[in-house]
């Protein structure tokens, strides 16, 4: 992957290689981040230009979270790399070879300590967590009306499909946007939460509302009311706390 705040021509003209050769990632872009929910720890990161691109240090964030191995900073350091790779001598090392070869990777140099959070997250996990937080209380003080107003949906078709309509929008507007599965409890949590709200929707929409109404009735919402209700409070909690402990202007400390 690059790092690339200019126009994709130059990258033949810095790094002699084709804007082909790269997943290209334009730091002036936020909606290239997504391009960076498929980065692993053994992916290699070239950075040319640091703290170039208006959302540069959210694409770092995100690199950091993802704990990434081979984050090669700085233009001359980046040329260094892709050249000895050009070497057909070379053909067998790995990246992590050449790293260590060069100079770039070695047991001195600096491990992050601190994961730093995407700020995308620290926002659902505080939305999801104060939301699920404030339901729960709602539950504790009303259980009558809580258990009134599922049977009422379950009996209320259209109000039942309007229902799983605004359930679907929240599920595929995590999903779409925070498909993370990488960086701590937090993040991963968030996504699978996701998937579940969107499940959730679908069968919302597209169950009749017959086997929906069995479905309520095996899960024994009435009789496990109280069980339910902790796993809410206790996620939303969770979710509530991670979400206002992180912060997205955190700093990465370093070993030297």
């Amino acid at each position: 992957m690059l790092f690339w705040p200019k126009p994709l021509p130059s990258i033949a003209v810095h790094l002699e290689r084709d804007p082909e050769d790269f997943t290209v990632i334009n730091t002036d872009s936020f909606y290239d981040l997504q391009k960076l929910y498929k980065v692993g720890r053994e992916t290699p990161i070239f950075d040319p230009f640091p703290k170039s691109g208006q959302h540069y240090r959210d694409f770092l964030n995100h690199v950091t979270a993802s704990r990434c191995r081979y984050h090669i900073v700085g233009l001359a350091a980046c040329q260094d790399v892709l050249r000895t790779l050009k070497d057909p001598s070379l053909s067998g090392a790995t990246i992590e070879d050449i790293l260590l070869a060069l100079g770039h990777l070695g047991p001195r140099r600096a491990k992050p300590q601190q994961t730093v959070m995407l700020p995308l997250t620290i926002v659902l996990g505080r939305l999801i967590g104060l939301f699920l937080v404030l339901i729960s209380v709602a539950m504790l003080f009303d259980r009558q009306m809580m258990l009134e107003t599922a049977d009422t949906l379950l009996h209320n078709r259209p109000l039942l499909r309007f229902a799983g309509a605004i359930t679907l929008i929240g599920g595929l507007a995590i999903v779409l946007t925070h498909s993370v599965w990488s960086g701590g409890a937090l993040p991963m949590v968030i996504t699978i939460l996701g998937w579940i709200i969107l499940a959730r929707g679908l069968l919302l929409i597209f169950l009749p509302p017959a086997t929906m109404a069995n479905l309520w009735q095996t899960l024994h919402f009435e009789e496990f009311f109280y069980v339910y209700l902790t796993i809410t409070l206790g996620l939303g909690v969770y979710l509530t706390y991670a979400g206002f402990k992180s912060s997205p202007s955190s700093t990465t400390r370093t070993n030297r």
